[in-house]
């Protein structure tokens, strides 16, 4: 039933957050915290999701709305996470191609929290896994695909091509966080045993400690007033998923979920 209800609640959002996104999410709210919400009160919460529960935009449900919320693909998942040994690098700022707003979010953000810049041509594979490589916090403006046939050939889109999850899997000191801000990167498939694989996953098993990304189509133009507050949340002493949930309160959720540790 639950799993049903997800679907239902995607489908509402590919058309525009209609009446049935907003009655799907309401059913997926009673469905799983109708008779917690006396227990959980205002707590922060870590979810470890079960079939089409990992597509779940946390931050639409009534009752999580504003609340931190971490997804993890697995409770050894998340433990990993929280107990990574915390490193210093520096934060890059990226902007793929073919996209209105992609490279003003990137510049504004460089020019508020400084870093290195990859924008336009400068913007390609090669270049932004070299920088990945070892960054404390890596932020990616751009279009997203995701392959429910083969997850881990989901990708953004960079100036001389897709960036895949298999790429991430090079990486020899993978970054401490990562933002997405591009269409589905949050998606995953869950395949037998209950592994969920995807471009967001993909980041979490190399060693990634926290990934934000979306599991819905993210508007590029809306995307930056939300991660505009994400980074200065985080900048004001925030944790990501708390820091998420204040931009979430302030510019919709557009999809948008703390993956890893929040």
């Amino acid at each position: 039933m639950i799993d049903a209800a997800v679907r239902a609640m995607r489908f509402g959002a590919t058309v525009g957050r209609s009446a049935a996104f907003v009655l799907s999410a309401a059913e997926v709210d009673e469905l799983l915290f109708g008779s917690l919400r006396g227990v959980i009160g205002d707590r922060s919460l870590v979810v470890v999701p079960a079939g089409d529960g990992h597509e779940v935009p946390w931050a639409a449900l009534p009752s999580c709305a504003g609340r931190a919320v971490s997804v993890a693909p697995s409770v050894s998942a998340w433990v990993r996470s929280v107990s990574a040994r915390p490193r210093s690098g520096g934060r890059m700022w990226v902007a793929g191609p073919r996209l209105r707003h992609a490279a003003a979010e990137a510049r504004s953000l460089h020019a508020a929290h400084g870093g290195e810049l990859l924008v336009g041509r400068q913007a390609k594979v090669a270049a932004v896994l070299a920088a990945m490589d070892g960054a404390g916090l890596v932020h990616i403006a751009a279009h997203g695909r995701f392959r429910d046939d083969q997850p881990l050939f989901s990708a953004v889109e960079l100036a001389d091509g897709p960036l895949f999850g298999y790429d991430v899997q090079r990486l020899r000191r993978p970054p401490r966080m990562v933002v997405l801000s591009a269409c589905d990167a949050g998606r995953a498939v869950v395949r037998p045993g209950g592994e969920m694989m995807g471009l967001a996953t993909a980041l979490l098993r190399a060693g990634t400690s926290t990934v934000v990304a979306s599991v819905l189509p993210v508007p590029d133009r809306q995307a930056v007033g939300l991660v505009t507050r994400l980074h200065a949340g985080m900048r004001d002493g925030l944790g990501p998923a708390a820091a998420l949930a204040a931009a979430q309160v302030e510019h919709g959720d557009l999809g948008f979920v703390c993956f890893g540790a929040g």
